[in-house]
């Protein structure tokens, strides 16, 4: 199974909304011999303006030395691409997260477009028609100038033949790769196609975008389990009006508390239940606002022109469009969501536990348990911790790199990859919920028995959750 893609898009909201499918499976990429000649004439451009004036990339070398000539020579791209591929540290990006990045990277490649020539679009547009994905280390980038280092990587591949990559189902050297494949290599780049290539935020927009669709997917499933949570504690029905979130002005919120009100009491255990329980629909909409926000922002970045120089109005302009500040933004607002939404079900979980709130025995605990589900709780409170600590910002970090050139530095893709621990822990957390509630339903229907084979039991469901999220997709990441 594969997707079709028509370049550039038109509207990134699609690219968003089939970013987990493009993650699992090939994209066929088709670009039109419009956008090939647009690519012409903005090369033609470039080379005409260089001609007449300095140009950052064709005549200068880069960052702080920025004031020096370039270097002569057909190598002289090839040395920028090695000089530039250089990141560290644990983990390796998983596969289907560099097909997305290479989609999204070319799709902003065609924006204005990008004074490349047609055969540099197309040699991407030929490597995920074959699904060759270059091997990409995730830790090293700041985007500051950029993503300049997974992107130096992948151009590395798949233009010069060297580094590794993923290629029909087996982890090879990318001149064997491109060999089989039946592409040219090396496939030298022209003056200043290097920059133009390695100058862009498509790898933090692509881990961001693929921890939105999984943060999204277990949102629902937080849905599904806080609405378990109203009917077992017998909340009160008021709680939950539509119209209470009508005038709260919060209309997603409106939608969480239309669903939660067919499982709440009109004889409700409780006048008012724990904000845990009460203010779920207040808690959830303004979540769900807050994550609608990321992916404006993300859609926006996934179909924007992040080359330096640009050619915009058939001028070459030397501006910031490479900072990656948008994308930091977007990751760091699922960072502060996932936070808070993390305490909400662990407090619940807590909840739960409590004979008041549920009528039933204290911690679901049988006639001979020792605990009963307290150390679910234990389980949901370190998770929970986790999630939260991750929560700080790391974009505030900014370290100044290139000397004091690049003195406003962003850290996305640390973002991106933080998002998704936040992630991973979070998906256990609604796991432990979600055996708790079992055995509130199970003790609710008089199994007073011991909790037994409680570890098997959150594997299952933490198993089934990470499956229906897509969460699995990004294994490798660290």
């Amino acid at each position: 199974m594969g997707i079709v893609v028509e370049l550039p898009q038109k509207s990134c909201d699609t690219l968003a909304r089939d970013a987990l499918e493009i993650i699992r499976f090939p994209v066929e990429v088709r670009l039109s011999s419009d956008v090939m000649r647009r690519l012409e004439a903005s090369r033609r451009r470039l080379l005409e303006e260089a001609r007449k004036r300095t140009i950052y990339g064709y005549h200068t070398r880069f960052g702080e030395l920025v004031g020096e000539s370039a270097g002569r020579g057909e190598k002289w791209e090839e040395i920028v691409v090695e000089e530039h591929s250089v990141t560290t540290g644990p983990g390796v990006a998983p596969p289907g997260l560099v097909r997305l990045f290479l989609l999204l990277r070319l799709n902003q490649l065609l924006q204005m477009p990008a004074p490349v020539r047609p055969v540099v679009a197309d040699r991407l547009a030929s490597a995920l028609r074959l699904d060759i994905l270059p091997l990409i280390l995730p830790h090293g980038s700041v985007g500051a100038s950029g993503d300049l280092a997974p992107s130096a990587q992948a151009v590395r591949c798949l233009f010069y033949g060297r580094g590794e990559a993923y290629y029909g189902g087996a982890r090879v050297p990318c001149s064997e790769a491109l060999e089989k494949a039946g592409l040219k290599y090396p496939l030298p780049l022209e003056k200043a196609e290097a920059l133009m290539l390695i100058n862009n935020t498509a790898w933090s927009t692509a881990l961001c975008l693929a921890a939105h669709s999984v943060l999204r997917r277990l949102i629902d499933e937080a849905v599904n389990l806080l609405a378990r949570t109203v009917s077992i504690t017998g909340a009160n029905r008021e709680h939950y009006h539509p119209g209470v979130l009508r005038a709260k002005r919060c209309p997603m919120g409106e939608k969480i508390a239309l669903h939660l009100e067919g499982y709440a009491s009109h004889e409700p255990r409780n006048l008012q239940s724990p904000y845990s329980i009460r203010c779920i629909p207040q808690v959830v909409g303004a979540t769900l606002r807050l994550v609608e926000f990321a992916r404006q922002l993300l859609i926006e970045e996934a179909c924007a022109s992040t080359e330096n120089p640009v050619v915009v109005e058939d001028r070459v302009f030397h501006a910031c469009n490479f900072h990656s500040i948008k994308v930091a933004y977007a990751c760091q607002t699922m960072a502060t969501a996932l936070g808070y939404l993390s305490a909400l079900l662990e407090r619940v979980g807590a909840q739960l536990l409590r004979g008041k709130i549920t009528g039933l025995p204290e911690h679901l605990a049988g006639q001979n348990s020792s605990v009963g589900a307290m150390i679910l709780h234990y389980t949901m409170a370190a998770h929970s911790a986790r999630v939260r600590q991750l929560s700080s910002p790391t974009l505030t970090y900014t370290t100044p790199t290139s000397g004091l050139q690049e003195d406003v530095v962003p850290m996305t893709p640390e973002e991106g990859v933080k998002v998704i621990e936040q992630l991973r822990h979070t998906a256990p957390l609604l796991a432990a919920l979600k055996v708790i509630l079992d055995r509130a339903d199970s003790v609710r229907g008089g199994d007073a028995r011991p909790l037994v084979g409680v570890q098997e039991l959150l594997r299952a469901a933490e198993e089934e959750i990470v499956e229906a999220s897509g969460l699995d997709l990004l294994n490798g990441l660290q």
